[in-house]
Order: C-alpha cells, then sequence, then structure tokens
C-alpha cells in the first residue's frame, strides 16, 4: 500500500502545482494584481519579477511612458493622456501597471479609464493595468492610453512609475522580459498674488525657449514689475524691471545655460507675482 500512496501523492502534488502554475498565468494576463509599477515609495521599488510571478529580474529602459502635459508642467486640474508603449522583437504577448506617486509613495491626481476593455483599476484604483483583452499585439508591440485629471495647486512634482511585460506565451512564468521605466512631471508653476493681475491674461512663451523669451500682458498693469530668472539652485542668473504700463517685451536669454528655470514676475507692492517653469534650450 505504501508503494502505491507514494506515487499517487506525487502526482496529486504534480496535478495541484500544475494548476496553480495555471491560475497564476491566468490572473497575470488578465492583469497586474496590483503594487508591481517600480516605484520607489511602494514596496521598495517592487516590479512583478520580484514577486514570483515572473523569473529573472526587470531592466530600466527611458522613453516607455509618454504624455500631452506641456513642456513647462500640469495646470492643476487639467486632464491630460498618458501612453505606456512596449515593444520587443519576437514577442507577441504584453502586459503593464502605470501609477502617479511621487517619492514617498503617495498617489498624486486622478486616473480616468478611457479604455474599459483592454485595460482596468488595480492596487485600490491607484494603478491602471491590462486586461485579457488588452495584452496581445499588433506585431511585436503594445500601447495603451488612459486620462489623468491634474491635483490641486501646490502639489508639485512627481512620477508616472510603469512596469512592462514582454511575454513568451510559454504558458509559464519563464523567460519574459519584465522592463520598468517613469516619466518626470512638473507642476507649471505660474500663481497670482491677491489682487494682481489673472495669470491667464499673460503669455510667456515660447517654452522650451532658446535665445528669446516673450512676455505679453493682455492689459496694462499700473506698477513697475521685476523679473527674475533663477536656475535650479536658486542662483539669480538674469534680473531687470518692467516698466509701468508696458504690455510686451522679450526677454534675451543668450548666454544662459540649457536647463530648467523659474521665471519670477513681481510688482514692487507684491500686489501682483507670477512663477512660470521655462526650459532653457
Amino acid at each position: 500500500m505504501k508503494k502505491i500512496l507514494f506515487p499517487l501523492t506525487f502526482l496529486f502534488l504534480a496535478i495541484l502545482s500544475f494548476n496553480f502554475i495555471s491560475l497564476q498565468y491566468h490572473v497575470r494576463s488578465s492583469g497586474s494584481p496590483g503594487g508591481n509599477t517600480g516605484a520607489p515609495g511602494e514596496f521598495n521599488g517592487r516590479t512583478c519579477a520580484n514577486v514570483a510571478c515572473h523569473s529573472g529580474g526587470d531592466t530600466f529602459r527611458a522613453g516607455m511612458i509618454s504624455s500631452n502635459i506641456p513642456a513647462g508642467g500640469y495646470v492643476p486640474g487639467e486632464t491630460y493622456t498618458i501612453t505606456g508603449t512596449v515593444s520587443e522583437p519576437g514577442r507577441i504577448k504584453f502586459g503593464f501597471e502605470i501609477s502617479p506617486q511621487d517619492s514617498l509613495g503617495n498617489f498624486i491626481g486622478t486616473l480616468i479609464r478611457t479604455n474599459t476593455m483592454e485595460t482596468k483599476f488595480t492596487n485600490g484604483n491607484r494603478s491602471l493595468t491590462h486586461t485579457s483583452n488588452g495584452n496581445a499585439g499588433p506585431g511585436e508591440m503594445r500601447s495603451w492610453s488612459f486620462d489623468w485629471t491634474a491635483p490641486p495647486k501646490g502639489t508639485g512634482g512627481f512620477s508616472f512609475w510603469g512596469a512592462f511585460n514582454a511575454a513568451n506565451n510559454n504558458g509559464n512564468n519563464d523567460g519574459d522580459i519584465i522592463l520598468r521605466s517613469n516619466l518626470r512631471i512638473e507642476e507649471d508653476l505660474t500663481v497670482s498674488g491677491i489682487g494682481g493681475l489673472d495669470p491667464r491674461k499673460v503669455f510667456i512663451g515660447p517654452n522650451p525657449a532658446r535665445d528669446l523669451l516673450r512676455i505679453s500682458l493682455s492689459e496694462s498693469f499700473n506698477e513697475r514689475l521685476l523679473y527674475q530668472f533663477v536656475d535650479q539652485d536658486g542662483r539669480v542668473v538674469l534680473s531687470g524691471k518692467i516698466k509701468k504700463g508696458w504690455t510686451t517685451g522679450s526677454l534675451n536669454l543668450e548666454g544662459i545655460k540649457p536647463g530648467n528655470y523659474i521665471l519670477r514676475i513681481n510688482s514692487r507692492s507684491e500686489s501682483f507675482s507670477l512663477r512660470k517653469r521655462i526650459i532653457k534650450m
């Protein structure tokens, strides 16, 4: 009896293990269980390569997440489109999970699912992932898009964190390619002071800018204005005065190194204050 029992027990465990792997594969093919985006503030940057659903490690690849958010940053309350794209030769099955978070793991803004057939919420609505209808080609690539509404003013910068799977479709968790990527987003720092000119009536551009940055006011301001061009270390690299009643002009940015800067414009009485992030090319 013992000789019969051992093979039966072994067979039972083998079937159980096979069913578990098949169930696990089915669950992953219909989306991530959540919390596997590589975000450093959530589960120490975990991806699906670190939780036994896929063997091997993960690799960082830049540029897999894109958006239509302007270079100057998001405007609080506005809605934008975010896209995740993965491509890999010889692969026909793909997956993803993307979440907007700051470095501490705080969820930023509001996710809006625009493709209900091919994407779904996961991780308590903190992330979006694929569905079983959204894990195939066409060809050797896959993209998913969704909308995102920006958070209130003063939230600041954060990143969209994402993990992607280019699967070999062998029904097991081995041989898949796990990739991670992120897209850094800043807040458009245009703000107005109490009683000041509406910043929506101020044009500053182009942004990014090369040699000249144009400033136009839709109405004259009855005070002298002061401007400062400040680098990321807080150093003022350009400053000057804008005379009373002035409505349009340009700042000469020749000689200023490429990078990210903050343009500050203030009235002497501080009744008007405006800040805007400028990218110098």
